[in-house]
């Protein structure tokens, strides 16, 4: 390695550059892990309770539902906001300074696919809280918990079809090309 290609640590432009790419690969690194604990949580509650086949008119259905909404509830708007769209402003903060070398190009390329498989992840989740939630939580029996279900589900499901979209704008532009 040259001198040459050592960054400038003293240049404030860069050095911001850096930390938003931190930030960003950090909130993915953070959701990751609330991914993971929900899911184990929901596999543990139906290890725990559940022990029979799944049956719509059978009461284990209730558990089963349980079971997935829990596994499913890190895709809850509020949470999606912050760990799917803040990396994806960052970004598009990033490619719109225009700044930037390959290795910035690198981490953004990054910061853009995680965003993908966020996305995608999110929209199968808000599916799964609103299956989960209607085996939990009779429609006939309480109409606003399944309004209010299916408001959340579909709110998550519009996020990440938000963040795919995103991420295809954000796949095809070149660095100062986000306004067109």
């Amino acid at each position: 390695m040259t001198i040459e290609a050592i960054e400038d640590p003293g240049d404030p432009v860069e050095r911001g550059l850096r930390q938003a790419e931190n930030v960003a690969v950090k909130l993915f690194v953070v959701e990751g892990f609330v991914i993971l604990g929900f899911i184990a949580a929901g596999i543990a509650n139906q290890v725990q309770f559940g022990g029979s086949e799944f049956g719509v008119e059978d009461p284990s259905s209730h558990i089963w539902g349980y079971s997935l909404s829990l596994a499913s509830e890190w895709s809850a708007p509020g949470i999606v906001v912050a760990f799917l769209l803040g990396p994806l402003a960052l970004v598009a903060w990033i490619r719109a300074r225009g700044g930037g070398d390959e290795l910035t190009e690198a981490r953004t390329r990054l910061v853009v696919r995680l965003s993908l498989a966020l996305g995608f992840l999110t929209v199968v989740g808000g599916a799964l809280s609103i299956v989960g939630r209607v085996l939990q939580f009779s429609p006939s029996v309480n109409w606003g918990v399944f309004f209010s279900i299916l408001g959340n589900g579909a709110g998550a499901i519009c996020l990440g079809i938000m963040g795919i979209y995103v991420v295809a704008r954000l796949g095809v532009a070149r660095p100062g090309d986000i306004d067109s």
